[in-house]
């Protein structure tokens, strides 16, 4: 049975580090960033008058294994992302995931390996499932895709173009739809994962 030893916060900085390092010298803007209402969607926030952003969304997952040390982990996706990436596909956000493939510490640190993926909203399940044997994939699920690291940078390359205005607005759009049906307890927290967007130019 594979269990998890790390979080999908600790996944995140990975999966950054690991996207920053593939396009730095392509894109001289990179700004990841946690949508919270009060912060970015404020009149100081719009005044930064940023044109021609690309803008994606991005889930980071974390593996698991079988044993510490091993050489086959897992990586898996819940209904919720899917729920999720169709409501980003209706307020046209691009969304992207990514794991670090590793089964220990030391081997998803940074500068582990990471795989990527696109996400897709043909069949909801609740649970897919990705298979990596010695770091490649073996299985694929019928919702997300392997991708290798040219078809990341291509499918980085042909996203819109916005001003930042533009993307508060469309995450805004977003928010407000999605938040009153998907949210599970009196605070309005989200259900399942909160994802993390990414702007960058050239």
């Amino acid at each position: 049975m594979v269990t998890g030893f790390s979080n999908e916060k600790s996944a995140e900085f990975v999966v950054l580090n690991d996207l920053y390092r593939k396009i730095k010298n392509e894109y001289s803007v990179f700004y990841p960033f946690s949508f919270q209402k009060n912060r970015d969607d404020t009149m100081i926030s719009f005044n930064n008058n940023v044109q021609d952003l690309h803008f994606i969304a991005l889930f980071s997952r974390r593996p698991k294994t079988n044993n510490i040390g091993s050489s086959q982990s897992v990586v898996s996706f819940r209904s919720t992302h899917l729920l999720q990436a169709s409501f980003f596909k209706e307020h046209g956000i691009p969304i992207i995931a990514a794991a670090p493939i590793g089964t220990s510490i030391e081997t998803i640190s940074f500068g582990a390996k990471c795989q990527w993926f696109k996400v897709t909203t043909n069949v909801f399940e609740e649970m897919s499932n990705l298979y990596f044997l010695g770091g490649t994939c073996i299985t694929e699920s019928d919702n997300i895709e392997c991708i290798n690291e040219d078809e990341l940078l291509l499918f980085l390359r042909n996203t819109k173009l916005y001003s930042w205005t533009e993307v508060v607005g469309k995450i805004r759009n977003w928010y407000d739809d999605y938040l009153p049906q998907h949210s599970n307890n009196f605070f309005n927290v989200f259900r399942g994962q909160k994802p993390i967007f990414i702007v960058y130019k050239q």
